[in-house]
């Protein structure tokens, strides 16, 4: 029997893979935490050490590391960021990570703690090659919570424009827009209501989680990052946040206006990745 684990130390989630391997046959298991690293940057190495024991993560199994939360303004800078997520991750885990870069190959924790920079926001090189073993030409289209990664594979091989994320951001290969943590105001500068336009608020009211959730895109425990008002995950909530977008109550403009908002709103975030693509 083999283990093996990767970790991805995002800003708002950390998320773990453990791969068995038995005899031939393999079993993935996956864990997606909420962890707000701002909030508390060195609670980091707690959180991971707790999902590791829950994953049950022996002495001898290899661990990868990658991360996106280096870019969180807890750190001055993304090197501060990288070393720092690096610590936690050295100090929790039962044994030295290796570190994947932006070409998609694994660095010892020394060369990463050295480099920080070729190590920093390098998960979407994880997922294209995975894609690359599957399908030897593709588009790689990666929505998350927060970003959406789109990203060639040619002849097996990811061919991205931009490797760090100013770059990918210059080519279009980093979309700033997510399932869950967008705000709506960002998508568009006025929605259809009471046969017009109407602009918005840009306050944080709501975020298209909210949106998804209403359209039923995306299930209550699927709406994983706290809620813009501290409220709770159910439809009725969810249509009350949506609703003071344009200032008003679900039972000023009706619920059918609301749910209205949130089909036009949903466009525009689909809208954002076709011309992209």
């Amino acid at each position: 029997m083999a283990d093996y684990f990767g970790w991805d130390i995002g800003g708002v989630h950390l998320k773990l893979s453990r791969l068995r391997c038995v005899e031939g046959a393999a079993s993935i298991l996956t864990r997606i935490a909420p962890f707000e690293i701002w909030r508390e940057p060195a609670g980091l190495a707690r959180r991971i050490r707790a999902l590791c024991e829950e994953a049950v993560a022996g002495a001898g199994a290899p661990h990868g590391v990658t991360m996106t939360a280096e870019l969180s303004d807890a750190y001055t800078t993304k090197a501060e960021g990288v070393r720092s997520i690096l610590r936690a991750c050295a100090e929790a885990l039962p044994a030295p990570p290796r570190v994947l870069d932006r070409r998609g190959g694994l660095r010892s924790l020394r060369e990463a703690m050295e480099r920080p920079l070729e190590v920093a926001a390098a998960n979407w090189a994880a997922t294209a090659r995975l894609v690359g073993r599957v399908q030897r030409d593709a588009l790689l289209i990666d929505v998350g919570s927060t970003t959406t990664d789109i990203i060639p594979v040619e002849e097996d091989e990811p061919c991205p424009a931009g490797r760090s994320d100013t770059d990918r951001l210059l080519r279009g290969e980093l979309v700033y827009t997510g399932i869950l943590r967008t705000p709506p105001s960002s998508l568009a500068e006025a929605v259809p209501l009471r046969g017009g336009w109407c602009r918005l608020a840009p306050e944080h009211f709501t975020v298209m989680g909210d949106v998804h959730l209403i359209l039923g895109s995306i299930a209550a425990h699927e709406y994983t990052t706290p809620t813009p008002d501290g409220r709770g995950r159910s439809r009725e909530e969810a249509l009350a946040r949506l609703a003071r977008l344009v200032c008003a109550d679900v039972g000023e403009i009706g619920r059918p206006a609301v749910e209205a908002i949130a089909r036009y709103l949903s466009e525009r975030q689909g809208q954002r990745f076709s011309r992209v693509i």
